[in-house]
């Protein structure tokens, strides 16, 4: 039996839950859902030609990702390209700030490790019958010239697609069950015009088995299907295409579901793409389609937009804000700053940016960008209602942190359960967590992860401490400290780094670093000279620490913590897990990384999330490689719009 949507009701509501960018309903416990963003994506991110899932959440082992490439030969031997997200200023959809320009965008898919780029992800989400998809796109058309691919998945006998046909947008779907029996072939039409935002969606489902396709929040057409023989499936295993023909030479089974259009006769799409999402295992419900069409073009969503201290009130205040802001740019072109925090196509790496966030309602409400197959998705609240606001973050001594979520002191943050297999036996781990502290009373936790065998910050009044254990057996435990008088009140860039190396194929420990605001506090060796510099071959010997014994390992399985402790924790010594209590302040971007920079790496690193370029990104509203006046005027013009 399928479950009932939820959604974000309009109003004075959806002000309050929703996002800087969009809401979406809250789906079931078995639904998936990956959702692209310009606004999340980062082209100066390694391999930024792959365009990641904003939503890269349940279920998925390998998480879809479009590779932009610069002609329509998916298979690889087109060279790849990295566009840049356009700025979008059309009150129509204030929802949407950003979107890429089509043709000189365009992409296939690729799998999530880099290897293949076929797509067979898609094929493998339907394999049985009663698992239903959901696809929306928002688009604007150049022009009515032409025939034009959107988006595509699949191919002619098992595909979905919304395609251009001069001035008609073409829904079409097409499956064939296991048995090759049962089929069928829908395809229609509506009129949309140049220069127009457009929501497209189509849900397909397998429990009443039909096709309903949607126009700006409307359902347009609906088609019943027949029942299978065996099983459906809504997608094959040739590359989909986002503002092109996903085909691919070594496949002749080229085109789109149902083929309503011939393949030889599309060319490369002409307009703007913006936000789309994909839902597996839900087809979603009018009123979600419609809240989701809401969410982008509703005054709600121009008032989001516009606020730019998060009081849900566009007044004087806002625009205090932006004139504060843009007086601490400089006029000058910038290089581009260090946003912090990107995801990483590479994989290894687990992050979450309240400025990224969907605000999604139920079980989880902080999206992970990218990183670790576990078993939760993201940080929840540990207890009370499961949602997390997002406010705004206007300091320009900290621009690259734009939105944050609040912690009153009650609960903290669950995450997920790290397991060092998951992460590479013998790596080191890189923890940074933006946190604002509003009070130097008591003792807290900024981050733990893992169990016992697990490490943590911690803080303890204006003392700052580190703990790391691993399954070593006795003394198998080691706390650093910053000593007292370090910590102060307001936002700071907390890193710990647990250091490991190979030598002569043994992993040997070389011990835990804090830092905070890119300085090192205290750190631990378990041999001579500086971190990241091995002076010989050793094998353990009786000077090394016991918790980094070769073959030991510091992440457990247990539930992670962000402003508190979840679970069973590593604490430092002295300490017991009842002297913690939840942290007073606010979380901003957080991450983990395998990797164990340099000490001048962290600080460097800090310097650029901090400096005048990073601040001069924030403000360059237009794009256009400036932060001046024309970008205090876009976004003055935006709050007058959002009145």
């Amino acid at each position: 039996m399928q479950l009932r949507a939820l959604t974000i009701a309009a109003g004075a509501a959806a002000a309050t839950t929703a996002s800087a960018q969009t809401t979406i309903p809250l789906t079931p416990a078995l639904t998936d859902i990956q959702t692209w963003n310009p606004i999340a994506h980062n082209p100066s991110a390694p391999a930024g030609n792959d365009w990641i899932p904003q939503s890269d959440a349940r279920g998925f082992i390998f998480g879809l990702r479009w590779r932009w490439q610069n002609n329509t030969m998916p298979d690889g031997t087109g060279d790849t390209i990295i566009p840049t997200p356009v700025p979008v200023f059309d009150p129509a959809v204030p929802g949407i700030t950003h979107a890429y320009q089509f043709p000189e965008a365009r992409a296939a898919t690729q799998n999530a490790d880099g290897t293949g780029n076929r797509g067979t992800v898609w094929e493998n989400q339907a394999p049985i019958m009663e698992i239903g998809a959901s696809f929306e796109i928002w688009f604007k058309l150049e022009d009515t010239q032409g025939t034009h691919v959107i988006w595509e998945i699949g191919a002619p006998n098992k595909g979905v697609a919304f395609s251009i046909d001069g001035n008609e947008l073409v829904y079409s779907t097409s499956a064939n069950d296991g048995a090759g029996g049962n089929s069928y072939a829908i395809s229609h039409r509506q009129a949309v015009q140049a220069g127009v935002w457009y929501q497209a969606a189509i849900a397909i489902s397998y429990i009443d088995f039909t096709v309903a396709s949607y126009l700006n929040g409307t359902q347009v057409n609906t088609q019943a299907i027949p029942v299978p023989s065996i099983n459906y499936r809504w997608s094959s295993a040739n590359p989909a295409g986002l503002g092109t023909l996903g085909s691919d030479p070594m496949f002749p089974n080229v085109g789109v579901g149902g083929d309503p259009i011939p393949a030889a006769n599309f060319t490369d799409f002409d307009g703007m793409i913006a936000m789309h999402r994909f839902y597996r295992n839900f087809d979603l419900f009018p009123d979600d389609i419609n809240a989701n069409y809401l969410a982008i073009t509703d005054q709600q969503a121009a008032i989001r937009r516009a606020d730019r201290n998060g009081d849900s009130t566009i007044d004087s205040s806002d625009y205090s804000a932006v004139l504060n802001l843009s007086a601490a740019s400089t006029s000058g072109p910038h290089s581009g700053g260090f946003l912090p925090f990107p995801s990483d196509p590479r994989g290894g790496v687990h992050t979450g940016d309240p400025e990224q966030d969907e605000t999604f309602l139920g079980d989880f409400a902080w999206d992970r960008n990218s990183g670790f197959n576990n078993q939760e998705p993201s940080f929840v609240y540990e207890s009370g209602p499961n949602v997390l606001v997002p406010t705004t973050v206007n300091d320009p001594s900290i621009p690259s942190v734009r939105r944050a979520f609040e912690l009153d002191g009650t609960q903290g943050l669950r995450g997920p359960k790290y397991n060092e297999n998951s992460i590479s036996t013998g790596n080191s781990l890189r923890t940074q967590a933006w946190i604002r502290i509003d009070d130097l009373v008591g003792n807290h936790c900024l981050f733990e992860i893992g169990g016992t065998t697990g490490y943590g910050m911690y803080i303890s009044g204006d003392e700052i401490l580190g703990a790391v254990g691993s399954n070593a057996g006795a003394n198998n435990e080691v706390t650093v400290s910053s000593g007292t008088g370090v910590l102060t009140t307001g936002w700071h860039l907390f890193e710990m780094v647990v250091r490991r190396f190979n030598v002569n194929s043994i992993p040997l420990g070389k011990g835990i670093e804090i830092y905070m605001d890119g300085q090192l506090l205290a750190s631990l060796n378990d041999q001579p000279g500086m971190d990241g510099i091995l002076n010989t071959a050793e094998t353990p010997s009786a000077d090394d620490i016991v918790v980094f014994e070769a073959g030991t390992s510091f992440v457990g399985g247990n539930q992670s913590g962000l402003g508190t402790i979840s679970g069973v924790a590593r604490v430092p010594n002295g300490f017991v897990a009842g002297d913690f209590t939840p942290l007073t302040g606010a979380v901003g971007p957080f991450k983990i990384i395998q990797i164990q920079p340099a000490p001048s790496v962290i600080a460097a690193e800090y310097a650029a999330d901090v400096g005048q370029d990073t601040l001069n990104v924030r403000n360059d509203v237009n794009a256009d490689g400036e932060a001046n006046i024309f970008d205090l005027i876009e976004s003055l013009k935006v709050l007058d719009a959002a009145k």
